[in-house]
């Protein structure tokens, strides 16, 4: 399963204009690697969890130290991992690769780093910046530039758009003046065609494979299987997408059959702030409820197997006013990522 991480990508996005000057930063490490350390619990309390049977996670925090300064989103802003040990970390200006789950960290690229990092394989990455799109065949050893088909300048911001790429040549770039277009390339970017116009600003898009895909706006969800030739209105995703929509109350599941009710314990007030879905269907997250004073953040897990919501955490609060819980990855073993922006720190929660 995927989905968009929610309010969090909002605010990165929000904040991009304030990100180029950390590019000036020195390298994260004199020694290009990173570690963990284990002695710092995310709690007073090692274990968490409570509510989904014989469940029960173990957390620690991952005591690295990436690319700090006083702007908001230096630090960490996605989380993505391939599997349990293979994993991704990115920030304003650098991009880290972990191989052993997260215990340590290697530099991989500094960039000015204005969008998400697409992981296909270890070998195959994109990764959206201030001069273009980044692509990498040999796991970031070597990059080449691809261009956007992007008026540069709008409203006196970079034009970087919102990309996806679901193979090494097929991809599309979302623009971010209007947000009302969207465009694609079959030929990893030596072309770009529009193929959607739009008269409502587009929430979220996401392509399954080269055909198809769908387009969510305030009124209406859009859905093609010709690569954007034609599109069709639809009430609910087909069956065939492996995507999750964060409506209000509820998370949307293909044709709708399976949607899930947000817990029923909270209040009014909180929103997911951020949140990721595996492969069974699982989805963790990190909702905000400002009203809740120190139990602002609350850290849930959705279990498929029991359609079952758990509360797995409440997290720490933030003493950094700007900071934020921003980014969270599970794995299909149920491990949770969970990232903290300005302060260069991973939560790490997986079953005992």
């Amino acid at each position: 399963m995927k989905k968009i991480q929610l309010a969090g990508l909002f605010l990165f996005l929000l904040m991009l204009p304030g990100l180029h000057s950390c590019s000036n930063e020195t390298d994260p490490t004199d020694d290009t690697e990173q570690t963990t350390d284990d002695t710092v619990d995310p709690t007073d309390d090692t274990t968490a969890g409570g509510g989904d049977g014989d469940l029960q996670f173990t957390g620690i925090r991952v005591s690295v130290t990436f690319d700090l300064c006083e702007l908001p989103f230096c630090s960490i802003s996605q989380l993505i991992f391939l599997d349990e040990n293979i994993g991704y970390a990115v920030t304003g200006v650098y991009v880290y690769k972990t191989i052993d789950g997260g215990q340590t960290w290697e530099y991989l690229i500094n960039q000015d780093i204005t969008g998400k990092l697409i992981a296909l394989s270890e070998n195959l990455l994109f990764l959206n910046t201030y001069d273009g799109i980044l692509k990498t065949t040999n796991g970031g050893d070597s990059w080449n530039n691809i261009e956007r088909p992007l008026e540069f300048l709008c409203d006196g911001a970079i034009n970087t758009g919102y990309i996806q790429f679901v193979d090494e040549v097929n991809g599309f770039v979302q623009d971010r003046c209007e947000f009302m277009e969207l465009y694609s390339t079959v030929n990893a970017g030596d072309n770009w065609n529009l193929i959607l116009t739009t008269s409502l600003p587009i929430e979220e898009y996401y392509f399954e494979d080269r055909l198809n895909g769908l387009v969510r706006t305030d009124e209406e969800l859009l859905v093609t299987s010709d690569g954007g030739g034609n599109w069709s209105s639809f009430d609910s995703m087909p069956s065939l997408f492996e995507y999750v929509i964060a409506r209000e109350g509820f998370f949307e599941f293909p044709d709708g059959s399976a949607n899930v009710e947000m817990p029923l314990e909270l209040s009014a007030s909180a929103v997911p702030f951020t949140f990721d879905v595996n492969a069974l269907g699982d989805i963790s997250v990190v909702f905000f409820d400002e009203e809740a004073g120190s139990e602002r953040w609350q850290l849930y897990l959705y279990v498929q197997e029991t359609a079952s919501w758990m509360l797995v955490e409440t997290l720490e609060p933030l003493s950094d006013p700007l900071s934020s819980y921003i980014t969270i990855h599970i794995t299909d073993a149920k491990t949770m990522f969970v990232g903290i922006s300005r302060s260069g720190e991973i939560l790490k929660y997986f079953v005992e």
